[in-house]
């Protein structure tokens, strides 16, 4: 259930994640956010995203995931282009 709180959140961003990715991102949000992976995260992921300061705080924590995340495949990408 989390998992699809979750990728309703990244939806609603316009963000589209492997199912890898997901569970990555699943797991350091909720270690950062205090999330157990407990029954009531689900409910607890809805609340914080339904307050104003929080969704924020998610969708910066999320774009700075991708951007740690994209940047090392951009920079081997660009480096295999380089000495091809």
């Amino acid at each position: 259930m989390s998992r699809r709180v979750l990728s309703d959140i990244l939806a609603s961003m316009g963000i589209k994640l492997t199912p890898r990715e997901l569970e990555e991102l699943r797991q350091e949000l909720w270690s950062t956010f205090g999330l157990s992976g407990g029954h009531g995260d689900c409910a607890a992921l809805e609340s914080m995203w339904s307050d104003p300061e929080v969704k924020l705080m998610i969708q910066d924590f999320i774009a700075a995931w991708l951007k740690r995340r994209r940047r090392p495949v951009e920079q081997e990408a660009h480096a295999a282009l380089t000495y091809a």
